[in-house]
């Protein structure tokens, strides 16, 4: 047996992903592009109709590199920050992705 390096769930061997946060195993946490560095942006989940959650954690799933669960926890938390330390024009490109899907984003 394992554990999630994100949130510590016992993850059972064999497994390529957390069952509780939808993290990947074994997977070191991405690095920040230098695109991505500073200035300190947060893309900001506001609003997620049902009819659209679909879309929605497709375009989470993409854009913030996370599980199908993680991006599941961010619709249902909402208003939840789902990206963070971020370039304004970064920043801006994800919230106006979530929006096209039919979600209600803000940059702050």
């Amino acid at each position: 047996m394992t554990f999630c390096g994100k949130c510590g769930h016992q993850i059972p061997d064999g497994d390529l992903f957390c069952s509780k946060c939808g993290a990947k195993i074994g997977a070191s946490p991405a690095a920040p592009t230098v695109a991505d560095q500073g200035n300190g942006y947060s893309v900001i989940l506001t609003n997620v109709p049902d009819d659209k959650k679909k879309e929605i954690t497709m375009v989470l799933r993409m854009e913030a590199r996370c599980g199908v669960t993680e991006a599941k926890n961010f619709i249902n938390a909402v208003p939840s920050t789902v990206m963070s330390n971020l370039q304004k024009s970064t920043a801006d490109g994800i919230a106006a992705k979530l929006i096209a899907a039919g979600a209600d984003a803000m940059v702050q």
